[in-house]
């Protein structure tokens, strides 16, 4: 067996995909079809999936009900903090958006309400 044939078997034979392909595969259904699959699958699941191109870096937002075990979050957690240095400058980006928003918004309604009243 070659290195790609093991590689795609262990690829094929991973729970996860074993799932997907369970679920979503029917004869017709060809393995170049599966990444297809796999993300409509997982978008009926999702709020809002917004995916963003700035400056050759990219941004995936995906906001949904979480359905991944507590163990799950805490090892993920663990694995990925949120709180890192590379993580800071969009972290700060995000938060000073947030807040220059809302800021936006008090003001321009304190100005509506302040028209309405004179």
């Amino acid at each position: 067996m070659t290195v790609m044939a093991k590689l795609n078997w262990r690829f094929w034979n991973k729970s996860d995909v074993a799932d997907i392909k369970t679920s979503t595969w029917d004869e017709s259904t060809s393995k170049e079809d599966l990444p297809i699959s796999a993300s409509a699958k997982c978008k009926e699941n999702d709020k809002a999936d917004i995916r963003l191109t700035l400056a050759g870096y990219y941004l995936v937002i995906f906001f949904g009900q979480e359905k991944r075990s507590t163990t799950r979050l805490a090892k993920e957690r663990q694995e990925h903090p949120v709180l890192t240095y590379g993580n800071a400058p969009v972290l700060a980006f995000v938060w000073l958006s947030i807040t220059f928003t809302l800021y936006s918004i008090v003001v321009l309604a304190a100005r509506g309400v302040v028209s309405l009243l004179s």
